[in-house]
């Protein structure tokens, strides 16, 4: 369980940004379903956002679509997502850029041996 008192519950956060989308949990069921179909009810929206239930990755990813991952940002959940996203991107990056510097030497070593 997180202690840190600057991260509320993903559940708070799902729900207030369902609110200033003036969204009610059926409404919010419906748009969850026309736009990513699954079977989101009312009663499965309130149990996300009281913490009866727990979210899969695609569940919160669809949820993050529809409200936007601004409207999650600062919940202890959306920044371990976020910071193991920017984890993996480094490391494709890094092995990218390794890659090329790889291919650079080898063009380098082909195009010495031609000359």
């Amino acid at each position: 369980m997180v202690t840190d008192s600057s991260y509320i519950p993903l559940g708070h956060a799902i729900r207030r940004a369902r609110l200033r989308l003036e969204f009610n949990q059926h409404e919010f069921a419906d748009r969850l379903n026309s736009e990513h179909g699954g079977n989101w009810s009312q009663v499965k929206v309130s149990r996300v956002e009281a913490y009866g239930r727990e979210l899969n990755l695609q569940e919160l990813m669809t949820i993050v679509d529809v409200l936007g991952i601004d409207a999650l940002r600062g919940t202890y959940e959306m920044d371990q997502i976020l910071g193991v996203a920017s984890e993996y991107a480094q490391s494709l990056k890094t092995a990218m850029l390794d890659a090329i510097d790889g291919l650079e030497s080898a063009h380098k070593a082909l195009t010495d041996g031609l000359s």
